[in-house]
Parts: C-alpha cells; sequence; structure tokens
C-alpha cells in the first residue's frame, strides 16, 4: 500500500481529498501544522507528497 503526505490548510479541501484517496487503497497521513513538516516527512517516509502550493507564512520548506 502506497502512502502519500497531504499538505493542506484548508480543513474541508482535506477531508475531500482524503477520502477519495482512502476509497482508492491509499493510506494518508496530514499536516497541518507547517512548522514540523520537514520533520513529519522524514518520519513518516511517505511514497508521494501532495502539498498546497499556497501555504500560508511558507513559501519554500527546504
Amino acid at each position: 500500500m502506497f502512502r502519500i503526505l497531504l499538505i493542506e490548510d484548508d480543513e474541508s479541501l482535506f477531508k475531500e481529498i482524503q477520502e477519495r484517496l482512502t476509497s482508492w487503497s491509499y493510506t494518508i497521513d496530514g499536516v497541518q501544522d507547517f512548522s514540523n513538516v520537514m520533520e513529519e516527512f522524514q518520519a513518516l517516509k511517505p511514497d508521494l507528497v501532495l502539498i498546497d502550493i499556497q501555504l500560508p507564512k511558507y513559501t519554500v520548506l527546504y
């Protein structure tokens, strides 16, 4: 099973994407606290990252 890290600040959009991907048998982990995105990424080791391109306060995550 593939693990996807979903980084989205809009809760309703996050839930919609999560429901759709879960119905397709993906494992979804979500991040809403953008201050520790890199730590979550390193801990989870996802196969794919889907990220909101308009994150508040953060334009570069590396």
